[in-house]
């Protein structure tokens, strides 16, 4: 598996800072974060502004409105983007994004793993076995 192939994929899709997580020689495991552009914070604000009764940026319009507003997009363009990538490559793939964090809400992070198609694999296990 030619992983140069396929952090050079990432990088031409706007996936940026690709890290390898360290793990088995035929399995790519790497960490990367999805940022949001500006039109989709601003679908994110507007959805959850419309569909909240609460007060802009109360608790509620965070956690039930804007923020999983923003995961589901990251969830997919990232999910197109690893697609195309493996039919590009011809790989099999499976990805997490951990939950957009109000603190920090221009990005979500992911962690994906790469592996020849044929293979079968538990991305839960992956991430047990890496302590993630």
């Amino acid at each position: 598996m030619d992983k140069q192939k396929i952090i050079k994929y990432l990088n031409e899709n706007d996936i940026n800072e690709v890290e390898e997580i360290k793990y088995k020689e035929n399995i790519f495991v790497a960490r990367f974060y999805y940022d949001f552009d500006d039109d989709e914070m601003d679908g994110a604000f507007a959805y959850a502004d419309d569909e909240c009764e609460d007060e802009k940026g109360s608790e509620l319009w965070y956690e039930q409105f804007f923020l999983p507003y923003l995961s589901d997009i990251a969830v997919d363009n990232v999910g197109e983007i690893l697609e195309e990538c493996i039919e590009t490559l011809d790989l099999g793939v499976q990805f997490i994004s951990y939950n957009v964090e109000e603190e920090q809400y221009d990005f979500s992070e992911i962690i994906a793993v790469f592996y020849d198609k044929n293979l079968e694999i538990d991305i839960e296990e992956v991430l047990e076995d890496l302590k993630l």
